[in-house]
């Protein structure tokens, strides 16, 4: 559960649809048009594939089949039509043309098909008893077909082709035998196809190697292993080069690192960026590895240059659409998120997040441009077909924005009402205030910022100083402090310096800087005031009044002491403490353990009209079962009425209310239904929710409550029926009427875009906007 009402932690927003438009600092947003969904398998069959680059038309084209055509008894003998497939993403438009050879359909499946200069080139493989036959086919942007007959031993799945040069390209595969690697180099010259089987390199290697284009049409092995297990157990740093113009192998330079199912891609200026993969010290059971090196050509050694923000294996390199070939994408692979490598400066940057990863990688990523913002179109394994391993078939796909890579670029997207997504777990989320935009910041082991305001408009901000997971958020003296969270479970929170952003307004970010101090104990209390500044109470139930030095920098955290609380109350792991501060100024405490045995002193005093109790407290802590207000006008202490119940979770709403959820009396059994007290406005008395005024989801399950913007809601299933498990709603409770409402119904979702933990634009029935999360503990 949320264990505050306004630092909270989201630990996913998965895929969305939302579309972009031109941003102007203080332009109201554009209307949001929907992205249109990833095409449906059977209206368009995307083939498992290396990711591609858009067209100038903003079209990913390739060559495809109508799948179920052909059927045939003997599955061998099916014979599919060779259809020329086009769909652009930003208008949601497809087609299909068939391949024409001698002005008839040509049939067959295309297998490992690559893109050169001036056509496709793919192989097709007809395993028909006694008509068995492999061919190679190019088909160029003029029309023209070619082909050329090939050795049927060279179809081994999975495929493995690569460019050479804008007219050759080559087949590579282990020998399904002796796993030493054989090469076919296929290469359009005077008007035909032509197939060169070249010379074993006799080194067995399973499928984990890079392999890639080098020098002058020369093709380069690089890592890999021969070993059965996947890792590094062990693998290789060697590097060996095919000179295709003499058929002769030749070692090349070792890289600095031994690597298996790592990517290797050749620059523009002919040096090869080796990134990631498994390494001996990044091994199967740590995750893939960071590190990148680059080879340039002259020194005729690897280089190792700047690491990628987050390990990556089985990933491929993709040109960053609209950068000129000058910033390379890493899509797909098993990762997490996808990076960025931008040459000239040999800097990375994260870029988006996955919208779902497994250790089978990516089925397809296919980046493009919407109105002037970047987005793709992502396929993983775990998606297709409900089979971990398979892409055939594939029913979803997500949808991920793409950053701009500097911070001083702006862009803004406009999303649809209905989902935003940034598909990071373990985000610290500011909720929106007022005018002032909600914030996702860091997690999944990234320095992110993503910022979504309630007019719709969502764009990236700044950078965090440091990577974060889990970290606090709070507004604080005009802009946005960030404390605690780890980069692993099992650091000191306090290993993660704490940084404040010097604005938090949607249309003028300053720059994060970092704050010197002690920060608030995770276990500790925290809120903002009115003021700017911040209250706490730490976890000996001290309260203190915190501030930040930001003339200078490092930003300075000062602490000035504060009230005593006039029952002793501490926050604790199972009661954690909430604080609030009405409009009027008054601060509400609920929550934590308190220690309500005591004893009056008698003082020098106790005799004079003025004089104030005082008291010893006797005996040990227990959950309190009351909520205490503190005015600073009158420093003085109210107590609320007692709830009569321990355990359960509290939450605080409206004008400090407080509602308690779940909980047993004193003494006594939990019932089997969670129930739900109110507070009436003054405190004195608890509202037992009855009948129509309980939710409606099923309080005999799991449920999880939330506050935002002063608002309570609860989300939970509906009841089971006849027709299944109920499905999953979000409700919001009004106050005045004592009733809930169903503001979002999380199972409704398109069919074709793969969801998980969205962030919805709600617009509540009291006139309120919030930006509302799924809601996970």
């Amino acid at each position: 559960m949320f264990m505050a009402t306004r630092i909270w932690l989201l630990p996913c927003f998965l895929a969305c649809v939302f579309v972009s438009t031109a941003y102007a600092a203080d332009a109201p947003a554009a209307p949001a048009l929907p992205i249109p969904a990833v095409p449906l398998f059977e209206h368009l069959y995307i083939p498992d594939m290396p990711p591609l680059n858009a067209n100038a038309a903003g079209e990913f084209e390739w060559l495809g089949i109508r799948i179920g055509a052909g059927a045939a008894a003997d599955y061998r003998c099916t014979r599919y039509a060779t259809l020329r497939m086009h769909w652009n993403p930003s208008t949601g438009k497809t087609g299909e043309d068939p391949v024409l050879h001698d002005g008839k359909p040509m049939e067959g499946s295309p297998e490992g098909q690559v893109a050169l200069e001036n056509g496709v080139l793919w192989l097709t493989n007809n395993t028909c008893p006694g008509q068995e036959k492999a061919q190679f086919h190019f088909l160029g942007k003029d029309g023209r077909l070619l082909a050329v007959d090939t050795d049927p031993g060279m179809v081994q799945y999975p495929l493995q082709v690569q460019a050479l040069s804008a007219t050759s390209a080559a087949l590579v595969i282990p020998d399904p035998v002796s796993r030493y690697l054989r090469v076919h180099v296929v290469s359009v010259r005077d008007g035909k196809l032509v197939d060169e089987a070249m010379p074993e390199l006799a080194i067995p290697y399973r499928r984990d190697f890079a392999a890639t284009a080098y020098g002058s049409g020369n093709l380069m092995i690089l890592g890999g292993s021969n070993s059965e297990y996947r890792g590094c157990s062990p693998c290789r740093s060697d590097t060996h080069i095919l000179d295709v113009a003499t058929r002769t192998w030749k070692d090349g330079p070792s890289m600095l690192e031994s690597r298996s199912e790592l990517d290797a891609t050749t620059l523009p200026d002919g040096s090869v960026l080796v990134s990631g993969g498994y390494t001996r010290l990044a091994n199967w059971s740590t995750g893939p590895s960071r590190t990148a090196e680059r080879l340039f050509p002259v020194a005729d050694h690897f280089e190792a240059i700047a690491p990628m923000p987050v390990g990556n294996a089985r990933h491929h390199g993709v040109w960053m659409p609209g950068s000129g070939n000058k910033i390379l994408l890493m899509g797909s692979g098993i990762g997490k998120h996808i990076a960025a490598y931008d040459i000239a400066s040999g800097t990375w940057r994260v870029v988006a997040s996955n919208t779902r990863s497994n250790n089978g990688g990516g089925c397809g990523f296919f980046p493009f441009m919407a109105g002037g913002q970047m987005y793709a179109w992502i396929r993983n394994q775990n998606e297709a077909n409900g089979k971990f391993y398979d892409c055939i078939e594939q029913k979803q796909a997500g949808l991920v924005m793409i950053r701009p890579f500097a911070d001083d670029v702006r862009t803004a997207a406009v999303f649809d009402p209905q989902f935003l997504a940034i598909n990071r777990g373990s985000a610290g989320f500011l909720p929106a205030q007022g005018e002032l935009p909600a914030l996702a910041i860091g997690g999944d082991n990234t320095a992110m910022v993503d910022v979504f305001g309630t007019d719709g408009r969502f764009e990236p901000a700044p950078e965090l100083l440091d990577t974060r997971n889990e970290g606090r958020v709070l507004r604080m003296h005009g802009g946005v402090f960030v404390f605690g969270g780890h980069v692993n479970p099992d650091e000191n929170p306090d290993a993660v310096p704490m940084e404040w952003l010097e604005s938090g307004d949607l249309r003028h970010f300053g720059r994060w800087r970092r704050v010197e101090g002690t920060p608030p104990a995770k276990l500790g209390a925290v809120a903002a005031l009115s003021d700017g500044s911040l209250i706490e109470v730490d976890a000996k139930g001290d309260i203190h009044f915190i501030t930040l030095d930001t003339a200078h920098d490092p930003v300075t955290l000062k602490r000035t002491p504060g009230p005593t609380f006039d029952v002793p109350r501490r926050p604790s792991e199972g009661a954690p403490i909430l604080i609030r501060q009405l409009a009027d100024g008054r601060i509400v405490f609920a929550g934590g353990e308190t220690n309500a045995l005591r004893v009056a002193l008698v003082t020098d005093d106790v005799n004079k009209p003025q004089a104030r109790d005082t008291f010893a407290f006797l005996g040990t802590f227990q959950q309190a079962d009351t909520y205490t207000v503190y005015d600073p006008k009158t420093q003085q202490w109210t107590a609320s009425a007692s709830a009569l119940r321990v355990d359960g979770v509290i939450r605080m709403f409206g004008n400090g209310r407080v509602a308690w959820f779940g909980g047993a009396p004193a003494g006594g059994e939990p019932p089997a239904e969670k129930s739900i007290v109110v507070s009436s406005a003054t405190g004195d008395r608890w509202i037992p929710l009855r009948g129509k005024s309980l939710p409606h989801v099923d309080l005999t399950g799991y449920i999880e409550t939330i506050t935002l913007d002063d608002e309570l809601f609860v989300k939970g299933s509906l009841p089971a029926s006849d027709n299944g498990p109920g499905k999953t709603i979000v409700e919001w409770f009004d106050p005045e009427a004592l009733t809930w409402t169903t503001v979002w119904t999380i199972d409704d979702q398109p069919s074709a875009i793969a969801t998980y933990n969205r962030v919805k634009l709600c617009h509540l029935p009291n006139g309120k906007t919030v930006l509302l999360p799924e809601m996970h503990s």
